[in-house]
């Protein structure tokens, strides 16, 4: 420390100045990565701004359901002569993730339906077809046969057990809740609903929605809205919705 005191004395040890400015800086980037990084906030699609031309296009999809729904009920009466009175109906919801129409959302929740690629049973009513031909953009439907009724209960069956959605695992299960029916296992309730039974409606409430995936080979591009009978997808398929739901299994 001497030598530093003699006036006008240089230190002996000769100083570079541009390796101490690149040993400094090497330091505050290696600061600077130790450093925590801010969490990220999650913002919900639905709170991010949305532009006027959004609501536009909701606005005009709506309409356009509206107005087809209006010319279905002018034109065909509701009338599916196809669908025979108290068969068994296969309906899968295939698109509409967001659907403007109020109307619409209203009908295919009536029926279980409140989600994408969901799919449930029923029996084919005057209700019933009033509602499928009003919501067929929407969805697929046909005859499914028993094995598919079969494929699906035991790959996506899910049944409302003690309040709580319980996968279908055993026969102890089903007498449990519809034994009192004489119904005590899996095998009588593909009975019951492949030949809608007198007990199916009590059979399918007890039933969740199956939730299914999307087909192997994907969905037509631009056909899904098109019905079935004009080379799309959405609609009646009668007994070809079961090499469909083949694809999906």
């Amino acid at each position: 420390m001497e030598k530093y005191a003699v006036p006008n004395k240089l230190p002996a040890k000769q100083v570079n100045i541009l390796a101490h400015r690149k040993r400094r800086i090497s330091q505050k980037q290696a600061a600077l990565l130790k450093k925590p990084t801010k969490k990220k906030i999650n913002i919900k699609s639905d709170e991010h701004f949305k532009k006027p031309e959004f609501f536009v296009a909701e606005y005009r999809k709506a309409e356009r359901d509206d107005k087809r729904i209006y010319r279905e009920l002018m034109r065909n009466g509701l009338k599916r002569n196809y669908m025979k009175d108290g068969s068994l109906m296969l309906v899968l919801r295939h698109r509409g993730t967001h659907i403007a129409s109020k109307q619409c959302i209203s009908l295919l929740n009536q029926i279980g339906l409140k989600r994408l690629h969901q799919a449930v049973f029923l029996k084919v009513t005057a209700d019933t077809k009033a509602i499928l031909s009003l919501i067929e953009p929407y969805t697929i439907f046909g005859t499914p046969n028993s094995n598919t009724v079969r494929e699906l209960i035991f790959k996506y069956g899910f049944i409302n057990y003690k309040d709580k959605k319980t996968a279908i695992s055993s026969n102890t299960q089903i007498e449990e809740l519809l034994g009192d029916c004489g119904i005590i296992c899996v095998e009588d309730i593909l009975h019951e609903i492949t030949t809608v039974g007198a007990n199916f409606d009590r059979i399918t409430k007890l039933l969740y929605p199956f939730m299914l995936p999307n087909p192997k080979d994907g969905w037509k591009e631009g056909k899904k809205g098109l019905s079935f009978q004009k080379g799309g997808i959405a609609g009646y398929r009668g007994e070809k919705i079961n090499d469909f739901i083949k694809t999906i299994l």
